[in-house]
């Protein structure tokens, strides 16, 4: 089930209980980590993240657990542990990854605080026009702060 070098389509991880294993040595590969962390429960995936230009590891993993129990032991076990003379930093991971509707929401959200118009054709929803009270100086400072704690999420 585990994906080597992103190949292969990613695994349905509703149900699955994922650890974020950060400080991974970057020569470590998922056939590696998968003997470690097996010790703690059966394992659904185990996926190391690449970059997408030069298909190195970006030095962290999902370890993932069919169960919470068996994802919380390992955590407990791991955090700390010496693997490839490197310590692990584990923990629970705290999102699952964004589905694409949560994706295109996202980017709506941004151009709209960012002043960005709509790309759709359809003039329903948009004005044309600004009058001067529209653009106050202070309402962009709030924008470019709204979009920096959404980015930060």
């Amino acid at each position: 089930m585990s994906r080597i070098n992103g190949r292969g389509s990613p695994p349905d991880l509703r149900g699955m209980f994922s650890v974020k294993v950060d400080n991974v040595d970057y020569r470590a590969t998922a056939d590696d980590l998968r003997p470690v962390f097996a010790r703690f429960g059966i394992l659904a995936d185990v996926y190391i993240p690449r970059d997408p230009s030069t298909k190195k590891s970006r030095g962290y993993a999902f370890v993932r657990y069919f169960d919470k129990r068996d994802a919380k032991d390992a955590v407990r076990a791991m955090d700390g542990f010496i693997f490839n003379g490197r310590e692990l930093l584990c923990k629970i991971a705290r999102y699952g990854r964004p589905i694409d509707e949560y994706r295109r929401i996202r980017r709506e959200q941004l151009a709209h605080l960012l002043g960005q118009r709509d790309r759709s054709r359809s003039p329903i929803g948009r004005s044309r026009s600004r009058s001067a009270d529209e653009s106050d100086s202070s309402t962009s400072n709030e924008s470019v702060g709204e979009y920096y704690r959404l980015v930060r999420r």
